[in-house]
């Protein structure tokens, strides 16, 4: 019986063991995930300041075509009624009034496949994002386009559904990128990111004209 009692004390332990090594990895697979958003983040406002300073300096060369508004109204045309978008002229943010929906396989362990996304309603995510095409040949400056997606809270433990959830919100966003190409906006002006902090919405749009009031809606 001592003998059984020493085992059973030590599978307890082992499994006690083995649980511990599983939330440390799990850790340190969301501690990488943060440290590679914020590495894309740092490269994607440098990018957007690149290029907004370009805007700048276009715009102080040939102000005629650039209007007299700091950026705002760089196509000279009025703003048009939106329907599909809310936009924040302080801010630069438009958010969708209309979702954008996606078809993505559900995370699976057996699949290791990279998550692809496409739109699961194509007419409405284009009238979606025609509207911000609409935008940005108002503002024509550079612009970012943010996906953030919700943790799963029964498999934010699991570094594999990280991985996969980074993935797949990467993936929404070029989605995303390449409607908005398709809606006539430059490749080059459209910045994609991903925020996986759980909080904020799904999709936020940012236009970065000079002088705009940089604050996070909630």
């Amino acid at each position: 019986r001592d003998e059984l009692d020493r085992r059973a004390k030590a599978e307890l332990q082992a499994a006690k063991e083995r649980t511990l090594e599983a939330e440390i990895s799990a850790q340190r697979a969301k501690d990488s995930l943060r440290r590679v958003e914020l590495e894309v983040g740092k490269r994607v406002e440098h990018r957007a300041a690149e290029l907004a300073e370009t805007q700048r300096t276009q715009a102080r060369a040939d102000p005629r075509a650039h209007g007299d508004s700091g950026g705002r109204a760089a196509g000279g045309g009025e703003h048009p009624a939106f329907r599909h978008i809310q936009l924040d002229e302080e801010t630069g943010h438009a958010t969708p009034i209309t979702p954008i929906e996606y078809s993505q396989a559900a995370f699976s362990r057996m699949d290791h496949s990279a998550p692809t996304a496409a739109f699961s309603n194509p007419v409405v995510a284009s009238a979606v994002l025609a509207e911000l095409a609409a935008a940005y040949r108002v503002y024509q400056c550079p612009m970012e386009v943010k996906v953030s997606p919700k943790w799963n809270e029964k498999k934010s433990g699991d570094p594999a559904y990280a991985t996969w959830l980074a993935l797949a919100a990467s993936s929404k966003a070029e989605c995303l990128r390449s409607g908005l190409v398709a809606q006539g906006v430059p490749r080059s002006m459209i910045a994609a990111r991903t925020d996986l902090s759980g909080g904020g919405l799904p999709h936020l749009f940012t236009f970065l004209f000079p002088g705009r009031v940089d604050s996070e809606p909630s």
